[in-house]
């Protein structure tokens, strides 16, 4: 049977209820969701005020915080390569990964077989750019999110056996 078709039949097969890691992994997608949505919403606020960016920008590079704090440095530096066009694309971007964090996290609390795949795949897909963070500039942050992000890969694959399920009408056709 096609990889296609197992995923298709294992997705109708009825979800069980959260583990403890399951409900952690929908706590920490709606709490991804709500950080991704003010991101954009920030983005956004850029892209309709420039003024108000311009300011920001200034005050931080100013202030005390701008200058005591390496983040906040970083950032500030990093604002000032954010153009309005881009401040909107990187908002449509936030918004979208926000809409698929939503619905990973709903999918999982209603139990949906087809959410774990979604949480599995879309999840998976940034694992090399963390790789690549942690290597080029490891901080605690980015070792975090690696570490979590692998172990709901492993645990969605593993422990859900994603991706290895035959549905019992074809059981006997490949013994």
């Amino acid at each position: 049977m096609h990889i296609v078709e197992r995923v298709r039949a294992d997705c109708r097969r009825p979800g069980e209820p959260p583990s403890a890691f399951m409900r952690f992994v929908i706590g920490y997608k709606i709490v991804g969701g709500i950080l991704l949505l003010l991101l954009a919403g920030a983005l956004f606020g850029i892209w309709r005020n420039t003024e108000l960016f311009h300011d920001l920008r200034v005050v931080m590079m100013e202030s005390n915080l701008g200058t005591n704090n390496r983040f906040l440095r970083q950032i500030a530096g990093e604002l000032g390569f954010l153009t309005s066009r881009s401040a909107f694309g990187f908002g449509l971007v936030a918004l979208f990964y926000c809409v698929v964090e939503f619905v990973e996290a709903f999918g999982l609390m209603a139990q949906k077989r087809w959410a774990e795949y979604l949480t599995a795949l879309a999840t998976s897909l940034f694992l090399p750019v963390e790789i690549i963070e942690v290597v080029r500039q490891p901080t605690v942050a980015r070792v975090a999110t690696f570490v979590i992000n692998l172990a709901v890969v492993i645990y969605l694959v593993r422990a859900k056996e994603l991706f290895a399920y035959i549905p019992e009408e074809h059981d006997a056709s490949h013994n």
